[in-house]
């Protein structure tokens, strides 16, 4: 009984993972969302504090680059994960066919009748499970570009922070502005990290 369970939660395991990942991209997308909106802001405190605050102008443009870019990826990942739930879903429905078929003693008369039904699914838990592997290995580069994007903005926000000293009498509302879009991409950054770490072992 015990190995049952224990099979029964391996089999659920790429499908919890699967649900994490998803929930995960969906928290970054709205995150980049606000990311977007902050810097609009930025940049309209920015042209208001005149010549003063043109560097950090420059920098909210980038910031605002930034986010329609995470934006785009976190919406192509997201159709990924449509495909990704259609082969952990049909790896679980092979696997269990074949846990079936395992329960046939090997010397019962059915055993023999059965070896074709058998063969077929072998043959397909192998191409599911190698499709499997490809989709979690291209889901970890995907999140890898990610990670790499949100470097950039990491630097970005803080670059915007050093520029906002320069803005006179509006320095603190962008000094503001800028920490808020820094916390928001830390958050994202941190957020990748955990799907990241967390599909890791997958194979």
């Amino acid at each position: 009984m015990a190995s049952a369970h224990a099979q029964a939660a391996a089999a659920n395991e790429p499908l919890r993972l699967v649900v994490e990942v998803n929930e995960g991209i969906r928290t970054v997308i709205g995150i980049s969302r606000q990311v977007n909106l902050v810097a609009i802001n930025a940049m309209i405190v920015a042209k208001q504090a005149g010549a003063q605050a043109s560097g950090f102008r420059v920098v909210s443009s980038e910031l605002r680059r930034f986010s329609r870019q995470l934006d785009g990826l976190m919406q192509e990942l997201d159709r990924f994960i449509y495909l990704l739930v259609h082969s952990v879903a049909e790896s679980a429905r092979v696997h269990r066919h074949r846990h079936h078929l395992d329960g046939i003693a090997a010397d019962s008369p059915a055993a023999v009748a059965i070896a074709p039904a058998r063969a077929h699914i072998d043959a397909d838990r192998e191409r599911v499970d190698a499709e499997s592997r490809v989709r979690w290995r291209d889901l970890g580069f995907h999140l890898d570009r990610a990670l790499r994007l949100c470097g950039t903005g990491v630097a970005l926000s803080r670059a915007a922070k050093i520029e906002a000293v320069y803005a006179s009498t509006l320095s603190g509302d962008l000094r503001q502005v800028a920490g808020e879009i820094e916390a928001a991409i830390l958050s994202i950054l941190d957020t990748l990290k955990a799907l990241r770490t967390g599909i890791a072992g997958v194979r």
